[in-house]
């Protein structure tokens, strides 16, 4: 039992953790701050960025001149997205090995499965949040720069969490 929880969580990882891929939330001139949209690519004069689809809004590319954006913050959603499956999956083991012990199983008998169940996912929720909020949100100011020195240093955040 304890190995299938351990070959879930290492697939949960790999398959849900992918490629480089950024969210960003941008301060521009006549917009105070947009929702988490993804760095599709920047070159010295757009910033080109598109939202995640659901089922109400279809997927949408919006392109920004950099001379319009003041503010970037930028998060790597590969590191987040494990970040938020490697505390799940820590807490939810931590806490079923904890619960596992025999006092435990005589106490409750009748429903000792279910309430381990209950309690694992419970405290892997909350690991799943510390590991959410172990990612920060990486704040880039950008005013008082040129178009082609924001796209540099956009470019070196990048390079430098790779």
């Amino acid at each position: 039992m304890k190995r299938m929880f351990l070959i879930f969580a290492v697939m949960a990882a790999s398959f849900g953790c992918f490629g480089q891929r950024y969210e960003v939330w941008l301060q521009t001139e006549g917009i105070q701050s947009l929702k988490v949209m993804n760095l599709e690519h920047s070159n010295d004069s757009v910033l080109s960025v598109y939202s995640n689809p659901t089922i109400f809004t279809p997927w949408r590319d919006v392109k920004y001149k950099w001379d319009n954006v003041y503010t970037l913050k930028i998060r790597n959603k590969s590191k987040h997205n494990f970040g938020i499956i490697a505390g799940y999956t820590i807490g939810f083991l931590a806490a079923y090995l904890v619960l596992s012990n025999d006092n435990f199983n005589k106490t409750y008998d009748w429903g000792a499965p279910l309430i381990k169940v209950m309690c694992a996912s419970a405290i892997g929720g909350t690991g799943a949040l510390i590991g959410h909020l172990m990612t920060p949100k990486i704040v880039i100011p950008l005013n008082g720069k040129s178009a082609k020195e924001k796209n540099q240093t956009l470019q070196e955040f990048i390079n430098k969490t790779k």
